[in-house]
């Protein structure tokens, strides 16, 4: 166990590949203040907790950052006790491990892939909107029967969606081996669709 919250603090902006500034912005701190609490000579105050907890980017373990239980593997609220996670189970009537897969995926993945996945989505939507639109509007059996436009995607659109992807998949793999290590398991595994044998990672 890291033995102080000041400890703990610094762990956490690592593992969420911040610098100093820029986590400073979320506890209302500078740099040097920051700096000052990572090398002891500042205490972590209850006005930053609060801070940290209502940071919408990621949901921090308060109760882990204020007395370590559960080691590094607790820094984070479980899927469950995800916002999105809860709104969705709200809306669809159950929890959905796919979407909590992706919640997950998509949390851990860099900037920039993050901007490749809503830009290819994004585009993607608009297109599926404007064929609905066409489908919709009366007109001959040739225009009905028409094919869709063919479009040529720009290669680095596709490296940078393909690199996203991969990145997703890492993450979620290393997601289900952390919650396997949780449960005692010996080893991260699963079961695949078709002949139910336990595969392991």
């Amino acid at each position: 166990m890291i033995e102080t919250m000041n400890d703990r603090l610094k762990l956490l902006r690592k593992t969420l590949n911040m610098g100093q500034i820029e986590f400073g912005k979320i506890l209302g701190l500078t740099s040097s203040g920051i700096s000052d609490i990572e090398r002891g000579k500042r205490s972590v105050t209850e006005k930053h907790l609060i801070m940290l907890s209502n940071w919408k980017e990621r949901k921090v373990n308060i109760e882990w950052l204020r007395t370590g239980e559960g080691g590094p593997d607790n820094m984070f609220l479980h899927p469950e006790e995800n916002d999105l996670v809860a709104q969705a189970k709200n809306i669809l009537g159950k929890n959905d491990p796919l979407f909590e897969a992706l919640v997950i995926s998509y949390s851990k993945l860099s900037p920039k892939n993050r901007d490749t996945l809503l830009n290819f989505f994004t585009d993607f939507s608009a297109t599926l909107q404007e064929n609905t639109k066409e489908r919709d509007v009366p007109d001959t059996a040739a225009t009905v029967a028409s094919p869709m436009p063919a479009t040529t995607p720009d290669p680095r659109d596709i490296d940078a969606l393909s690199a996203a992807v991969r990145e997703a998949e890492e993450a979620y793999i290393k997601s289900r081996s952390v919650s396997a290590r949780r449960k005692g398991s010996s080893a991260s595994s699963y079961t695949d669709g078709e002949g139910g044998k336990a595969i392991n990672q």
